[in-house]
């Protein structure tokens, strides 16, 4: 499979292309494209939270939150887990040392990560919201500790949502401009 971003092994010198060498070229990478690169990412069923932690990447963020539930019968009840923030994936286990995640989910659509003053509990003084671009998709509560912490939360969310809403338009922008330039590794620096 090509990588992301060409790579040439040397510089060399720059070579115009015939305009349909150049929309053949800009054709075979937006199908090229339009696989994993320009997709978010899907989040790991069958792995454990430790082994989660020391992925390639690294972690944008973990800790222990209060997670609303998500039936009907559990609507009321915000059980404590581990939760841990993954190259745009959210994944959620019982501690820190389980071998499998009770749940996980995708970052792709959720564009808003909001205080949610309406969940305000005495057991829950510091929630905020994951909420979705489509009414159709799920709302997720969290609550943290303080408010402190909260906010560090909120903010990592943040970043990584745009982190991956950054990438899918440099790939897209970048692909708009292939037909016109090729580019070498010395083009860049």
């Amino acid at each position: 499979r090509p990588p992301a971003f060409p790579s040439f092994p040397s510089c060399r010198p720059k070579r115009k292309r015939a305009p349909a060498a150049a929309a053949a070229e800009a054709a075979a990478s937006r199908r090229a494209m339009t696989s994993e690169e320009m997709s978010w990412p899907v989040p790991m069923k069958a792995i454990g939270a430790q082994n989660l932690m020391t992925m390639p990447g690294g972690v944008t963020k973990s800790g222990y939150l209060h997670k609303k539930g998500g039936t009907q019968f559990q609507l009321l009840k915000w059980p404590l887990r581990f939760v841990i923030v993954h190259k745009g994936c959210i994944y959620y286990f019982k501690t820190s040392t389980s071998a499998s995640p009770q749940g996980a989910f995708s970052l792709k659509g959720y564009n808003r990560v909001l205080r949610a003053a309406e969940e305000t509990t005495s057991n829950n003084v510091f929630p905020f919201k994951l909420i979705h671009i489509s009414k159709k998709h799920r709302t997720w509560f969290f609550s943290a500790a303080s408010e402190d912490e909260r906010k560090d939360w909120m903010a990592s969310l943040r970043v990584e949502i745009d982190r991956f809403h950054e990438k899918k338009e440099t790939i897209t922008d970048i692909r708009l401009y292939l037909p016109m330039f090729v580019i070498h590794s010395c083009d860049l620096c």
